[in-house]
């Protein structure tokens, strides 16, 4: 990452103003001639805005509350942006929603100039990529603001079906407190209408070591969403803990993983706590997409995986979707055409969380949701999401054609995950994997999606496949 820096300019800030030039590195201590410049959010500000061809901005830690006060929020202004904060930085979120900005502390990692003040709808017209901000640490304090949505660190992806698009940047080492609102907001599309074009581009966007407690405050009915991720694809977060515990009795999820519109595909959430308030919400929720005039094609999530994490939904017993447990369901009951599918918690563990499922109602979509290694699962389960387990993992029919038949029929058809097939009934001669006979000519056999099992027959058998 320095290496994309080059010769980019170093500009320092200090609580009492903006500094030019290479005053402070984090190596060598030096400090340079007298402050200058306006001071707190402006002089941050006007650093960035100073290094709109990239370039470093070196935040100092005075050691004081309060000594930045947020009166805009915070964004880039252009490429390979690095923005480092001393580890005893304190910012203080003063933006009130309805006075400037949107309420959010940090815009990341796009240009705030045209966003709105009544929220986060507004049109940027500019997203910037390899932008890094590394908090070290720093406390960002929403100050119980309940009138905005807090500390909300937005947004990747373009808004209102804009084709602008950030990747490849990162945002880590932020301690959130007294928050009213949401903690953390990665979204591609925040509302309705026409599709965006690049719902398929890889935003590759990780935030790291993110920690966010939430005040008794009022929250905003459109802040119930204390991590969210929305239609963005190739996101990783790590080592978060978001604890909800003073949530107020809303309905909220924490975190959310959606597509309102279009897919919201390939998110890693590793080593992260979600705690709940023990008597709303859920821990956690993942929806295809209740979004009215979603696209079918496009209200997909996929391919998640929450690896090495803990849900506690807060209560005293086991609880269920709406009372803090998870929620997995296609739409939410919306009926609109929407699905979640390959969805894998490896070596996670669950303290009073149980999982609610809930299907679109359609017909059996192929693929999987699965709990591997898991310290100890969920404590009950309720409902069904039809051919995806684990309570009801359906197998799905496959259409037998002429003898020899194979399946997959072809490298490009194959399934993305290993599949069981069950092959039973009819007159079957032999069954080979990858040219190599089995010896028996019915049961069940594990493929993997570079394999192809090929059924030689008399008088036609019955197939069936079940994800794995």
């Amino acid at each position: 990452m320095w290496s994309n820096l080059g010769g980019a300019p170093f500009v320092t800030v200090s609580s009492r103003g903006l500094k030019n030039g290479l005053a402070r590195t984090p190596n060598n201590g030096a400090d340079f001639g007298p402050d200058n410049d306006t001071t707190g959010t402006s002089g941050i500000q006007d650093a960035l805005n100073s290094i709109s061809n990239g370039g470093m901005v070196y935040i100092y830690g005075e050691g004081t509350a309060a000594e930045y006060s947020l009166t805009q929020a915070l964004h880039n202004t252009g490429n390979q942006q690095v923005v480092w904060f001393e580890p005893d930085v304190y910012l203080l979120n003063a933006i009130s929603q309805g006075s400037s900005g949107d309420g959010a502390s940090i815009i990341f990692a796009f240009s705030n100039a045209t966003y709105k003040s009544g929220g986060p709808q507004g049109a940027p017209t500019a997203a910037y990529s390899n932008c890094y901000w590394y908090g070290n640490g720093l406390t960002l304090d929403g100050a119980n603001i309940g009138t905005n949505y807090a500390i909300q660190v937005d947004v990747t992806g373009p808004l209102n079906g804009g084709t602008a698009v950030a990747f490849d940047c990162e945002l880590g080492g932020f301690n959130l407190i007294n928050i009213a609102g949401g903690a953390l907001l990665c979204a591609t599309y925040n509302g309705h209408g026409s599709q965006p074009t690049d719902l398929q581009s890889n935003h590759n966007i990780r935030f790291f070591q993110i920690t966010a407690k939430f005040s008794a405050s009022t929250v905003q009915n459109n802040s119930g969403i204390p991590v969210g991720i929305n239609s963005c694809n190739r996101i990783v977060l790590e080592d978060l803990d978001i604890d909800c515990s003073a949530y107020p009795s809303v309905d909220y999820s924490n975190p959310f993983v959606w597509s309102a519109q279009g897919t919201c595909h390939d998110i890693i959430f590793r080593r992260c706590h979600f705690k709940g308030n023990g008597v709303s919400g859920q821990v956690p929720e993942l929806q295809g997409s209740a979004v009215s005039g979603g696209q079918p094609n496009s209200s997909v999530t996929s391919k998640i995986l929450m690896e090495d994490c803990i849900f506690d939904s807060g209560a005293s017993s086991v609880v269920l979707a709406g009372s803090g447990g998870g929620f997995l369901d296609d739409n939410n009951g919306s009926g609109n055409s929407a699905v979640i599918t390959d969805v894998e918690f490896l070596r996670c563990s669950w303290i009073n969380c149980g999982v609610t499922y809930q299907n679109n109602g359609a017909t059996s979509f192929f693929g999987y949701v699965r709990f591997r290694d898991c310290r100890n699962m969920p404590g009950a389960f309720s409902g069904s999401l039809v051919g995806r387990g684990p309570t009801t993992n359906s197998p799905v029919t496959i259409t037998v054609g002429a003898s020899p038949f194979s399946y997959p029929p072809s490298p490009s058809a194959a399934d993305p995950f290993d599949v069981e097939i069950i092959v039973q009934g009819g007159t079957v001669t032999e069954i080979d994997i990858n040219g190599v006979k089995t010896g028996v000519t019915a049961g069940s056999f594990r493929i993997r999606p570079v394999d192809q099992l090929t059924v030689k027959y008399t008088s036609v058998p019955t197939m069936n496949k079940i994800a794995q």
